[in-house]
Protein backbone atom coordinates (compact mmCIF):
# COMPACT_ATOMS: atom_id res chain seq x y z
CA UNK A 1 0.00 0.00 0.00
CA UNK A 2 1.49 3.32 -0.92
CA UNK A 3 0.61 4.97 2.50
CA UNK A 4 2.39 2.46 4.58
CA UNK A 5 4.94 1.92 2.07
CA UNK A 6 5.66 5.84 0.89
CA UNK A 7 4.46 7.46 4.22
CA UNK A 8 5.34 5.34 7.52
CA UNK A 9 7.23 8.44 9.37
CA UNK A 10 4.57 10.52 8.16
CA UNK A 11 2.14 8.50 9.78
CA UNK A 12 3.82 7.35 12.47
CA UNK A 13 4.28 11.36 13.10
CA UNK A 14 0.76 12.07 12.49
CA UNK A 15 1.27 14.42 9.32
CA UNK A 16 -0.67 11.64 7.16
CA UNK A 17 -3.45 9.95 8.03
CA UNK A 18 -5.62 7.80 6.02
CA UNK A 19 -9.10 6.95 7.05
CA UNK A 20 -12.10 5.12 5.01
CA UNK A 21 -15.96 6.31 5.42
CA UNK A 22 -18.48 4.25 4.44
CA UNK A 23 -20.75 6.89 2.13
CA UNK A 24 -23.85 4.64 2.87
CA UNK A 25 -23.69 4.60 6.91
CA UNK A 26 -25.64 7.97 8.34
CA UNK A 27 -23.50 8.90 10.68
CA UNK A 28 -20.95 10.23 7.47
CA UNK A 29 -23.29 12.04 6.07
CA UNK A 30 -21.39 15.42 6.70
CA UNK A 31 -18.38 13.75 5.10
CA UNK A 32 -20.44 12.89 2.45
CA UNK A 33 -22.36 16.16 1.66
CA UNK A 34 -19.24 18.16 2.11
CA UNK A 35 -16.68 16.63 -0.11
CA UNK A 36 -20.03 15.35 -2.59
CA UNK A 37 -18.59 11.66 -1.98
CA UNK A 38 -21.66 9.60 -2.95
CA UNK A 39 -19.99 6.87 -3.94
CA UNK A 40 -16.42 5.30 -4.35
CA UNK A 41 -14.48 8.52 -3.91
CA UNK A 42 -10.62 9.32 -3.30
CA UNK A 43 -9.58 12.88 -1.53
CA UNK A 44 -6.73 13.94 0.06
CA UNK A 45 -7.85 16.76 2.43
CA UNK A 46 -5.55 19.05 4.17
CA UNK A 47 -8.12 20.30 6.94
CA UNK A 48 -6.06 23.19 7.54
CA UNK A 49 -6.89 25.10 4.08
CA UNK A 50 -9.79 22.68 2.57
CA UNK A 51 -8.62 25.16 -0.01
CA UNK A 52 -5.78 22.56 -1.15
CA UNK A 53 -8.12 19.23 -1.09
CA UNK A 54 -7.78 17.37 -4.36
CA UNK A 55 -10.22 15.20 -5.16
CA UNK A 56 -8.33 11.84 -7.26
CA UNK A 57 -11.58 10.14 -7.59
CA UNK A 58 -10.87 10.75 -11.82
CA UNK A 59 -7.14 9.31 -11.55
CA UNK A 60 -7.64 6.02 -9.32
CA UNK A 61 -10.33 5.18 -11.82
CA UNK A 62 -8.21 5.56 -14.49
CA UNK A 63 -5.52 3.78 -13.66
CA UNK A 64 -5.98 1.39 -10.36
CA UNK A 65 -7.37 -1.28 -12.32
CA UNK A 66 -4.87 -1.28 -15.49
CA UNK A 67 -1.96 0.46 -14.28
CA UNK A 68 -1.77 0.19 -11.04
CA UNK A 69 1.86 1.12 -10.39
CA UNK A 70 0.85 4.31 -12.53
CA UNK A 71 -1.70 4.85 -9.48
CA UNK A 72 0.63 4.16 -6.90
CA UNK A 73 2.93 6.87 -8.66
CA UNK A 74 0.53 9.46 -8.93
CA UNK A 75 -1.35 9.37 -5.64
CA UNK A 76 2.70 9.33 -4.03
CA UNK A 77 3.39 12.12 -5.70
CA UNK A 78 0.15 13.91 -4.73
CA UNK A 79 0.81 13.17 -1.40
CA UNK A 80 4.15 14.54 -1.20
CA UNK A 81 3.27 18.17 -3.30
CA UNK A 82 0.63 17.99 -0.42
CA UNK A 83 3.29 17.81 2.62
CA UNK A 84 5.40 19.95 0.53
CA UNK A 85 3.21 22.52 0.23
CA UNK A 86 2.33 22.75 4.10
Amino acid sequence: MVMTQNFRDEIINGVVKFETYDYQNPENKTLVDKYYAYGSTLMLVYPENEEKNIDLTEMAFQFVINKPDKFKEELAKEIDNLIISD
